[in-house]
């Protein structure tokens, strides 16, 4: 008789990369952010500890994402052989070409990502617009209240 040898799969190995490659197709996928860390392991069928070992919040990996973009193209500029000749100028152009290569193969995820932050930014701005005009309101308010000789011993001194 002879007995049979069980193989158990191998886990795969889990590292930053294959997070962020996940994190982004999911979110192409579902044209959202995952709304919690939970929520992002279940979908991308990985553990919340190989996602904590690497990020701290959904937040840390959107900005890791932008900040491999920029690694990759140093990374890829500094293995050409002739970018040490190049002069001052055409090493930050070659920078700029690089990173807007990369930037272009990812166009998808950094069009949603720039979408989301600019929304973002633009519901601050609004914001800030409202509180500032309810204080020219109530300035101005104030200021027609003041008897002229108020205003002229505020500006006396």
């Amino acid at each position: 008789m002879e007995s049979v040898k069980k193989t158990t799969p191998k886990k795969k190995l889990i590292d930053d990369n294959a997070i962020i490659s996940k994190y982004i197709e999911i979110v192409l996928d579902k044209s959202e952010e995952p709304k919690n860390v939970f929520s992002f392991c279940k979908e991308a069928k990985i553990t919340e500890a190989d996602f904590y070992t690497f990020f701290g919040s959904l937040e840390v990996i959107k900005h890791e994402i932008w900040i491999k973009f920029f690694m990759n193209a140093t990374t890829t500029i500094h293995n050409d052989v002739a970018f040490e000749s190049y002069s001052n100028k055409n090493k930050l152009l070659t920078l700029y070409f690089t990173l807007f290569e990369i930037l272009t193969l990812n166009r998808s995820y950094v069009l949603f990502s720039l979408k989301e932050r600019c929304l973002k930014i633009l519901q601050v701005i609004i914001k800030c617009k409202s509180v500032f005009n309810s204080r020219i309101v109530f300035f101005t308010v104030i200021w027609h209240n003041w008897s002229s000789k108020k205003k002229d011993a505020f500006f006396a001194n």
